[in-house]
Formats: structure tokens, sequence, C-alpha cells
């Protein structure tokens, strides 16, 4: 009896070894990192002297283990994808769920759905929706807005007269800050000198015209410049123009490079009275 009592005691502890490591085993199967291991000893399902080192576990206690992340769960589903490209969207590319940007236009497409009927398998985009708004009235001209006209070539002043040698036309009102310039061009060098005359008008639509500038100049070299300026309030549609005229009629005079730039100082669309 003696021996068997002892066999029994033994085989009962190698029972509760054994299941002391298969509790090891258990809770830190499966975990993601081991930065940080927690001790504790384990007695009739109560822990105690639980902390980051090992404790001493009094018999039937058994010490047992187990790290501070879990293990890893499964993948999560993947996210809507946006596609990009500069034309429509092609049935060979993306997947069920995807949008795309059209970036030639600004359209969006989506969410796309994949379909294998008719085979081959394809994806559906549907229409897309246009990401830019209804367009709206246009604005009035800010301030420092530059209208700039420039004469296409030779005006031939062939009568010693004055003419209109260039006129501006604006599409907006204001009070306008204004530059212009001619040169006069002897057409051969034995002619006589003469006197360029040159003038800066405007006018509002239907009204009368105003001159803002004048200044004169003798030709005694092939190329005579002159300068204009002023300040004008005009209404839209009004005109800046250039009128120009030499002392004398002689032939093959003319002029060229004439050029009005009218800068708005003001948005203010009042009309001055002329």
């Amino acid at each position: 009896m003696r021996t068997s009592r002892t066999f029994t005691v033994a085989l009962a502890a190698a029972t509760v070894a054994a299941l002391s490591v298969v509790a090891t085993v258990v809770i830190t199967a499966g975990a993601a990192s081991t930065t940080t291991t927690y001790y504790a000893c384990l007695k009739s399902g109560t822990l105690s002297s639980v902390g980051t080192s090992a404790p001493k576990c009094t018999s039937p206690a058994t010490e047992i283990s187990w790290n501070q992340t879990g293990p890893t769960g499964p993948a999560g589903a993947a996210g809507n994808t946006i596609l990009t490209g500069s034309g429509a969207p092609s049935s060979t590319i993306g997947v069920a769920g995807n949008f795309y940007l059209e970036t030639s236009n600004h359209t969006i497409y989506g969410p796309a759905t994949h379909t294998c009927s008719p085979l081959p398998c394809h994806t559906v985009w549907g229409t897309g929706t246009s990401l830019v708004g209804p367009k709206g009235a246009q604005g009035p001209a800010g301030q420092g807005v530059a209208y700039d006209t420039q004469s296409s070539g030779d005006i031939n002043d062939p009568n010693g007269q004055s003419e209109r040698v260039l006129t501006q036309t604006l599409s907006s009102g204001g009070d306008f800050s204004v530059v212009a310039r001619a040169i006069g061009v002897q057409g051969a060098a034995s002619n006589p000198a003469t006197t360029w005359t040159c003038d800066l008008v405007a006018a509002n639509p239907g009204g009368s015209t105003v001159t803002l500038d004048s200044t004169s100049a003798d030709g005694n070299s092939t190329f005579t410049q002159l300068y204009l300026q002023g300040v004008v309030s005009l209404a839209p549609g009004g005109f800046i123009g250039i009128n120009c005229d030499e002392g004398q009629q002689q032939s093959g005079d003319s002029f060229e490079d004439v050029h009005i730039t009218s800068t708005l100082v003001s948005s203010i669309s009042t009309v001055a009275s002329s």
C-alpha cells in the first residue's frame, strides 16, 4: 500500500506539471509581439503574484505567462480606390466599388460594379458626374485691367489732312488712364521737313468727341515720335482714338507703330459729360 500511494502522488504531480505546460502554451500561442511578458501564479482559477518578472509559485499553484499584445486578427476588407485618367474609364480596369476621376474634364464615375454577363467579365462604370458647377455671369472688370490696341501696319496720309489712325473700343466702363504713341515716317529724304500733329480723343456711345491731349513735332528726321496721355471716364462701348496729320502734303509719308494702352484705375461705371 505504501508503494501504491507513492506512485499515485508522483502521477498526480506529473499531471499538474503537464497541465501547467499546456496552460502556458495555450495562453501565449499566437502572440503578435513579445515586447512585454506578464507572469502570475494560477491556483484554482485565481491569479496571484502578477508582474513582469517570473514569480516563485508554491504548489499546487502553477506559473503561467502571457504577452501584452494579443493575436493578430484577420485582414480587413479592401477599401475603395479612386483611379484617375485623361479619358473615360475602360471596362478592363478597376474592380467593384472603385471610383474613377477623369482629369480632362473633371468628371467622376462610380462606384463601379463587376459583371460577367455577358462574358468576358468586365467593369461597369455607369454615367459620370461632372464636378464643375454651372458658369455664372461675368463680373465687372477689376482695377488694373489694361486694354492694349496697336496698328497692324503703316497708315498712309496722302493728302496731308487729319485722319483717325487708330481706335480702341472699351468693353467695360470706368475711369481710365491712357497713354498713346504714334510715329510719323517721311517717305523720301529729299522731301522738305514737315510738322506732325496728333490728338488723343475719346467719346461715350452716342456722345460727342472730346480731346484729351494734343502734341506736335517737326519732322527733322526720318522718324518722328509723338506721345500723348490723359484720363477719362467712359461707359462700356466708349472709344479712345488717335487723330493725326502732317503740316503739308508729301507723297510716301505715313504713320506707323500707333499704340494705345488704357488702364482701368477704378471700376466705377460712370459716364463723364462730353
